[in-house]
């Protein structure tokens, strides 16, 4: 996938409704109810469109792709997987899945431990849901930010074979810290058997093209059903 730098000069955003299910999340310094499992998962404006490359059936487990050190997550449902780097932890938030099991599947937040010392900070997070938030409106990929997202730019990417609207945002983690830059992208991946699966990755931090790098380095390992 040829992830592009966002513009340093986008176009102003809009009022999105706020998606995702991980909510409370998104801001990087957020603690989360799930629980926290550090160990492999082995088991466990409208953009120009890009022609759609041809889908290709993959196994989503065991992974033997990743890069050397890494583990992966594998969704329980094994509706999709992805690969990450042992410096991130990993947590199950599986609150929405036991409230509606019908509407939202496990989800999995992989981030950096949340220090005074590491400011550089990616937190990535992926989940299953039934009506995925674009059905709404194309536009409602952008899930908003706590603190206010001041730029929002659409584009088109070929993720995992599939051509997808991808939204990325310039906001704020704090609307009190206007110092404190956050940058996010989205978007939903149709599964073959229904849903999508919703992906934001997260990133902040005084050197946000190097945490960028971190984020869509895993977002390229991602695989759906």
């Amino acid at each position: 996938m040829n992830w592009q730098a966002v513009p340093a000069v986008l176009k102003v955003a809009v009022p999105l409704a706020i998606g995702g299910v991980l909510a409370g999340a998104i801001a990087l310094g957020a603690t989360s109810g799930g629980n926290n499992d550090g160990a492999p998962q082995a088991a466990a404006a409208t953009p120009t469109p890009v022609p759609e490359a041809n889908a290709t059936a993959v196994p989503l487990g065991p992974r033997t792709d990743c890069p050397a050190g890494w583990s992966y997550y594998l969704d329980p449902a094994g509706r999709f997987s992805f690969c990450y780097p042992p410096q991130l932890e990993l947590i199950i938030d599986d609150a929405s899945s036991k409230a509606n099991p019908a509407a939202f599947g496990v989800g999995a937040i992989v981030r950096h431990p949340v220090t005074k010392e590491n400011t550089n900070r990616v937190l990535l997070e992926f989940a299953w849901m039934k009506v995925g938030n674009s059905s709404i409106s194309p536009d409602n990929i952008c899930p908003g930010m706590l603190g206010g997202a001041v730029t929002t730019n659409l584009t088109a990417e070929v993720i995992a074979s599939r051509s997808l609207r991808v939204c990325e945002q310039e906001g704020f983690a704090d609307p009190l810290r206007k110092d404190v830059v956050l940058r996010t992208i989205s978007f939903e991946f149709p599964v073959t058997d229904g849903g999508v699966i919703f992906v934001q990755a997260s990133y902040t931090g005084p050197f946000l093209e190097e945490t960028r790098n971190d984020a869509t380095t895993i977002l390229d390992t991602l695989k759906v059903r």
